[in-house]
């Protein structure tokens, strides 16, 4: 995104599709010997997902210092997430997935 506008753009269709498909990850049974792992990527989706909604707010307050920063913390937070996603052997999510 070149803009502000157009990165609050982005960012609210990332949230839509993360929560899409979390929502249908969330639908389907999960074993119960790896709950705690699937759990502890739902817990680091999540904190991405709040950290993408607080940089859609932050552009839509033209706050560009914040935004900035928050997409640097978003960039960590997706590492984290995508190792959780690798931890439980997701194979379109984490590292290997697009």
């Amino acid at each position: 995104p070149n803009t502000l506008a157009e990165l609050k753009s982005a960012i609210d269709q990332t949230i839509d599709i993360i929560q899409k498909a979390t929502d249908e990850i969330k639908a389907i049974p999960a074993p119960t010997i790896d709950k705690s792992t699937l759990d502890a990527w739902f817990t680091e989706n999540t904190k991405a997902v709040d950290i993408a909604k607080q940089i859609s707010t932050a552009a839509s307050q033209n706050d560009d210092n914040k935004a900035g920063s928050l997409l640097d913390q978003l960039d960590s937070q997706s590492t984290t997430v995508d190792s959780k996603a690798d931890a439980y052997g997701f194979k379109d999510c984490g590292s290997q997935g697009a």
